[in-house]
């Protein structure tokens, strides 16, 4: 892999030990404080020991305009218990100390980076270990301010490639995009659907070509087929958002039962990263 697509050596670090695994990388997303801070933070120590080889975290924001129904209605519970970006940061502290080696990285909207100021924003970041920020409102072509106090603070400013892209702004993406680079499993809003469109995979080697840190997939990954298929495709990871929040919200009466629920499903998924030739030698030893 190449030294100079990485900011922060997390990223780089997780993959590459999925590479020698033979296997693509898990990551799963939540919000923040849902659906209370306290069981947000047992959540998140789930995932972990599930097997996430990544968080992907997202900051309740009153109107999350790339996000589903169902990432909407967990924003809305954070929010609703007290979540604000200040205790998220207090969260993400408790997170760090708990979890110091996991690559952590934030999916935000430009409000809450502006919130206070660019600058305090990514020296918070910094602060605790945060590996990486999405900004998904702020296209490219905006993003400069956002990306200089990124790379002043060591943060991997992370962009996201939407289908039927031209070379020319796969190469800018390619670029300047630190950590990994966000493929989208189709266009709209968040949200799990059995219709995921796999990246070609021209355009993932396009990307690798450019300079590009590793394709990740991102948008509907619900189930162990769509990791399957995109794993073929060529990106070298996965990330599932509504199908954990989903889990969440089907048991905010049973904690325990959320837990088991959510730990079951990590580990379905990720027993879906491995490449085809590691499924078949480890059923051969589980017949020994």
């Amino acid at each position: 892999m190449n030294q100079k697509n990485y900011l922060t050596a997390s990223y780089q670090a997780m993959f590459t030990q999925c590479e020698k695994n033979n296997r693509i990388a898990f990551i799963p997303f939540v919000t923040l404080g849902d659906p209370s801070f306290e069981q947000s933070l047992e959540i998140i120590d789930t995932l972990v020991v599930a097997g996430a080889d990544a968080l992907e975290l997202g900051i309740a924001f009153s109107d999350p305009v790339a996000d589903g129904p169902t990432i909407q209605a967990s924003t809305i519970r954070a929010i609703k218990n007290g979540t604000s970006p200040t205790r998220a940061f207090e969260l993400l502290e408790k997170i760090r100390n708990r979890h110091p080696n996991i690559p952590i990285g934030l999916l935000v909207y430009a409000n809450i980076v502006y919130r206070k100021s660019i600058e305090c924003f990514y020296k918070k970041c910094n602060e605790l270990n945060i590996n990486s920020v999405l900004i998904a409102d702020v296209p490219l072509k905006e993003a400069e301010d956002f990306e200089a106090h990124a790379l002043k603070h060591r943060v991997d400013p992370v962009y996201i490639v939407p289908p039927g892209i031209t070379d020319e702004k796969l190469r800018l993406i390619a670029q300047r995009s630190k950590g990994y680079t966000y493929l989208l499993g189709r266009v709209g809003v968040t949200g799990t659907h059995k219709t995921v469109v796999m990246p070609n995979q021209e355009l993932v080697q396009k990307l690798s070509q450019f300079g590009a840190p590793p394709a990740v997939l991102g948008f509907g990954i619900s189930t162990p087929e769509h990791v399957n298929a995109a794993r073929e495709s060529g990106v070298k990871g996965v990330i599932s958002g509504s199908a954990v929040v989903d889990i969440i919200e089907k048991y905010l009466e049973d904690l325990p039962l959320m837990k088991n629920r959510l730990e079951s499903f990590i580990r379905t998924m990720v027993d879906s990263t491995y490449y085809a030739d590691d499924l078949i030698n480890a059923d051969k030893a589980l017949d020994l």
